[in-house]
């Protein structure tokens, strides 16, 4: 079983880049460097996003979503493209939470 945390990440898509939260199950190793996630949800994101196809990326790992009548499902295929517009200029995250989360369970 696998530890809930709240994350911070950005969703892109749709011709937007913002800032999100999310809810995130860490799985695997609690001593591993890299944290590995099984599963997310967005908590927080602006209501004037439009329905669509984004990608949410924190804590170095992304998740595909498609919004509809402002409600995110998680998992989705991408359609139509290797990965949503504008990723070639991605930015790395910096979120230092993602980074020392296997240091502090040391």
């Amino acid at each position: 079983m696998g530890t809930t945390l709240i994350v911070q990440g950005t969703l892109r898509g749709m011709g937007y880049e913002v800032e999100c939260s999310l809810i995130a199950t860490r799985s695997g190793s609690p001593s591993a460097v890299t944290p590995t996630f099984s599963r997310c949800a967005i908590l927080d994101a602006p209501l004037w996003l439009p329905d669509g196809y984004y990608e949410a990326t924190f804590c170095g790992q992304s998740a595909f979503l498609h919004r509809v009548n402002r409600a995110w499902s998680v998992g989705v295929p991408w359609r139509g493209a290797a990965e949503p517009p504008g990723g070639e200029n991605r930015k790395p995250l910096g979120n230092e939470m993602c980074a020392n989360l296997g240091a502090s369970r040391a």
